[in-house]
């Protein structure tokens, strides 16, 4: 009997040894947010984000960087379309997960285009979705080995409980630009509403075609409205209009 109940013990500890997080994740996640090429269909594993407990709309403070930092993915990368897709732990009720990491998903897109919404980062380029319990990193089963290594369970609850972006298309390469050439024809009216950044775009494209009187003219406007701690609108107007045979 002795040699049987030090079999058990030896043979749980080995089942929770065998929980190597690392390599769990690089064999999920073969790409990070912070390469520079993608494919449709890659799967990128967002900085973590915390919500209150049980609860899909509080996102709690310190994880607003982690948004930002989301944000600035979309910002390097204009052309991807994505879901994303938030996930839950197997504690709780299924179909309360469910709904709750759908709510997550939503609140994720929300909080990004309400603090960090741009001229890339807008709302037809994300789609939410929710897979509350079902797809785990760690199952349940394994969790369930190291039932007495109560601060490593939680790690581990809190790695099922993640956001990721899944990469469903991208977006056509001339968007962009048909998107500052309907800015370019705008009436007067609608351009005093333009930010200082949406007229330095358009500026900015007519410079790299070459077409200096366009240019000038919109970075003229850039300049009435530029931030005290900026001078590029200004310096680009006086470089034209030193050298106006010269892009």
């Amino acid at each position: 009997m002795r040699i049987l109940i030090l079999f058990l013990i030896s043979f749980e500890f080995n089942a929770s040894a065998v929980i190597n997080i690392d390599s769990m994740l690089s064999s999920r996640y073969s790409r990070s947010i912070y390469d520079s090429i993608f494919f449709q269909g890659d799967i990128l594993l967002a900085p973590e984000i915390r919500f209150d407990l049980n609860n899909g709309l509080l996102v709690e403070e310190g994880s607003l960087k982690s948004i930002q930092e989301l944000a600035a993915f979309f910002t390097r990368n204009p052309f991807v379309v994505v879901e994303i897709v938030s996930h839950t732990d197997s504690r709780g009720n299924e179909d309360s997960n469910q709904v709750l990491s759908l709510q997550r998903s939503k609140t994720i897109i929300a909080v990004m285009l309400n603090y960090f919404s741009s001229d890339t980062v807008f709302t037809e380029r994300f789609i939410a979705t929710g897979k509350g319990e079902s797809d785990p990193v760690i199952s349940e089963e394994l969790i369930n080995t190291c039932k007495d290594d109560k601060i490593n369970i939680e790690k581990y609850h809190q790695i099922n409980r993640r956001t990721e972006i899944r990469i469903t298309g991208f977006i056509g390469k001339n968007f962009y630009r048909n998107k500052m050439a309907a800015k370019s024809t705008i009436d007067n009216e609608t351009r005093k509403s333009l930010s200082y950044n949406d007229l330095l775009m358009i500026a900015d494209r007519y410079l790299l075609e070459n077409n200096l009187e366009k240019a000038l003219e919109f970075y003229e406007y850039a300049s009435a409205v530029e931030p005290a701690d900026q001078e590029y609108a200004a310096d680009q107007v006086k470089k034209i209009k030193e050298n106006p045979g010269k892009n």
